[in-house]
């Protein structure tokens, strides 16, 4: 088994992440592999219709425009994983940021995350397109939900720049590999 971990270990530092795990109290933990040169904090919240909420961003070092919101989410009547619901209110959710989008449509996109079930889509804000970056002025947003376990999900927001920057695909692979352990 500490084999295993030090080869995981090895493989992350060689591609440029690092290994943190997230407390999300008797619920386990969330096991993120955070890209080199980001932050994470994070914070538990209360909301009476959902029981608890454990919020985590991440922010770039660098200063790169960039930002990502990770809300775990913890349902106080789980439910089974229906990936065909979670679709509908996937889209439902999306369709705020169609109309302003270079896609206008929501181009669903599965996350390779097994066991859980995974969506996320991307949309370009139409104005920004051809500008210069502006901090806090995001010209790229990708949405995603995941459905860990009946009581556990998460929605995660990731703000860049360029849908093919660096910042983007150190974000989507850090969401396509996390998991949660109990």
């Amino acid at each position: 088994m500490s084999k295993t971990i030090s080869w995981v270990v090895l493989f992350l530092l060689a591609v440029g992440l690092r290994a943190e795990s997230v407390s999300l109290g008797e619920h386990g933990s969330l096991d993120l592999a955070v890209p080199d040169g980001w932050e994470t904090s994070s914070r538990q919240a209360y909301n009476p219709a959902l029981e608890k909420i454990q919020s985590i961003h991440l922010t770039p070092k660098n200063g790169a425009n960039s930002l990502c919101f990770i809300t775990v989410v913890f349902a106080a009547h789980p439910k089974p994983i229906d990936k065909a619901a979670i679709e509908r209110q996937f889209r439902t959710f999306c369709e705020n940021f169609v109309p302003t989008s270079v896609e206008k449509k929501t181009n669903l996109k599965e996350l390779p995350l097994s066991p859980a079930y995974g969506i996320c889509a991307t949309f370009t804000d139409a104005k920004l397109v051809g500008n210069p970056t502006q901090a806090g002025n995001f010209k790229v947003m990708t949405h995603a939900m995941i459905q860990f376990t009946e009581e556990v999900s998460a929605t995660v927001i990731m703000l860049t720049d360029d849908e093919h920057g660096a910042e983007q695909h150190q974000l989507m692979q850090m969401v396509s590999g996390m998991k949660l352990v109990r």
